[in-house]
């Protein structure tokens, strides 16, 4: 094996820090995966809204209204 011994002008606090920002890959994946996930739950949503008739809409609104501040589960 090979290794270039050229001599680099990258300091070592330079390359601590692009240590520190290629450790954080798995995290930035997890986070897009659930960035990816919640649209798609989204999308879903407002397929399922588009579905509804204008009476459905009008109650669900007053429902939200009436709960505002509340969590639906």
């Amino acid at each position: 094996m090979i290794v270039n011994q050229a001599k680099h002008d990258r300091s070592t606090v330079e390359l601590a820090g692009l240590f520190q920002v290629v450790s954080g890959e798995n995290d930035a994946i997890r986070q897009l995966d659930g960035w990816v996930a919640d649209l798609r739950a989204m999308q879903a949503a407002k397929a399922a809204l588009s579905r509804c008739t204008f009476t459905e809409l009008l109650a669900a609104i007053a429902f939200r209204s009436a709960n505002a501040g509340s969590p639906v589960r």
